[in-house]
Formats: structure tokens, C-alpha cells, sequence
């Protein structure tokens, strides 16, 4: 008998986690902070992967058996980067994805199409306030940049206290508002449009 095996389709993502530091607890903020970075690596992989709109009930759904069990589909990490700054802990990992675990449990959910030949991306402009410094500008982009779905960042406008950007991104918008909020960034006068790319 001839044994075929199916060689694991590995996608090799860097994104960023941030936890808060209560009552001085490096060594817990540090787990929480990589928890989270491992989550939005699952996340990154999966977005593309994700059938059209998540509505509500699948995003909760999506979040019990694909995000509460993360660490299952990673294969390897390594700690790039660790941050502190008053009461945030940073780091910056570099996840080696399962997308072929992915790809099999969201069929089983049925959050995704198999013969879906198109990928949705979308574009979202918004405001985001309470920018005083050039260097809170640029750590802004970058973490954005470092969020799980997102393709690329690009300002719009600035001005004092204000910048609007336009956000690239795949998967749900609800997905990418959480992520962000997760991060303390909160987007106001958002628009989302559309595109459909060939797969």
C-alpha cells in the first residue's frame, strides 16, 4: 500500500501583541501581550480565508473555535521585540501559521467557500485623534501596520491632533475595529468600500 502525504501549507507572519501591566506584573503582561500577538497571527492567516460578511453570530463563533484555541495552529514563534512603556507591553513575534488547519476547520464551520474564486479586500478611511507628536504619527502606522488582516496604511490627511488614514485590509471590518481597540486605537468617521480581486 502506497502512503501519499499532503505537505502543510506554513505561512510565516510578524505582528504585534499589548497587554497592560497591572500592579507591576512584567511576567504577566509579557504572556498576555504574546497571547494576543498569537491570536492576531491566526487571525492574519485566516482573514483571506474568511467566505464574504461575518456577521455577528460567526464572528462569535469564529472567535470560540478558532481564536480561544490559537496556539494550535501555530507550528513555532520567536519573540522579535519587547517593548515597555508606562503601563503597555509590546512585543512584536514572528508566528509560523498552520493555513492548512485553518483552511480545514473554517470549512467544517462553513465560514468558508471552497470554490470561492475571488477575494474580498476592503478599504477603510477614518479619523483617529489625540496625536501630539511626530513620533506618536509614525508608532501609530506601525502598529496598524503590525495588525492582524491589514495590507497596507496610507495617511489621508493631518492636522493638529488628528490624522485620517486610509486602512487595506481582508476579512471582516469587525474583525480589524476589535483589533484595533485591542490596541488602544479608536477610529471615528469610518467608511468601508469593497474590492474584488481574483484569488
Amino acid at each position: 500500500m502506497a502512503l501519499a502525504f499532503c505537505e502543510e501549507a506554513i505561512r510565516n507572519v510578524e505582528v504585534i501583541g499589548q497587554s497592560q501591566v497591572r500592579h507591576g506584573d512584567l511576567a504577566k503582561a509579557r504572556q498576555e501581550a504574546v497571547g494576543i500577538a498569537i491570536r492576531n497571527a491566526v487571525t492574519d492567516v485566516a482573514a483571506p480565508l474568511l467566505s464574504g460578511a461575518v456577521g455577528q453570530n460567526k464572528q462569535n463563533f469564529f472567535d470560540m473555535k478558532i481564536l480561544n484555541q490559537a496556539e494550535q495552529y501555530i507550528r513555532s514563534y520567536k519573540v522579535l521585540s519587547e517593548v515597555t512603556q508606562q503601563y503597555d507591553y509590546t512585543v512584536t513575534i514572528q508566528a509560523a501559521v498552520s493555513e492548512s488547519a485553518i483552511r480545514t476547520e473554517l470549512e467544517n464551520m462553513g465560514l468558508q467557500n471552497v470554490r470561492e474564486k475571488k477575494v474580498q479586500s476592503h478599504v477603510l478611511t477614518g479619523e483617529i485623534g489625540g496625536i501630539s507628536k511626530l513620533a506618536e504619527y509614525h508608532t501609530l502606522l506601525g502598529r496598524i501596520k503590525h495588525t492582524a488582516g491589514v495590507r497596507a496604511v496610507y495617511p489621508v490627511t493631518i492636522a493638529p491632533g488628528t490624522i485620517c488614514l486610509r486602512i487595506e485590509y481582508v476579512g471582516s471590518s469587525d474583525i480589524l475595529m476589535t483589533r484595533l481597540r485591542e490596541l488602544g486605537i479608536k477610529v471615528g468617521k469610518a467608511t468601508v468600500r469593497t474590492n474584488e480581486q481574483t484569488d
